[in-house]
């Protein structure tokens, strides 16, 4: 699978009403995040992080 159509599902799912739901993927995908960094994938790295602030976003409206 294409670590770009895993991006475009988690933004798919983004914003949505169960914001504790939503906390707890953000929180699994930065694990998932940092493991993908220390193993030099930094592409995937900014491209989650510009989600999480997305999700920051969210949170504040």
């Amino acid at each position: 699978m294409s670590y770009r159509f895993f991006i475009f599902i988690i933004k798919d799912v983004m914003c949505v009403e169960y914001c504790k739901y939503m906390e707890s993927i953000v929180s699994m995908n930065q694990e998932v995040c940092f493991f993908l960094y220390d193993n030099g994938i930094n592409e995937l790295w900014l491209d989650i992080q510009a989600v999480s602030r997305e999700t920051d976003i969210c949170k504040e409206e």
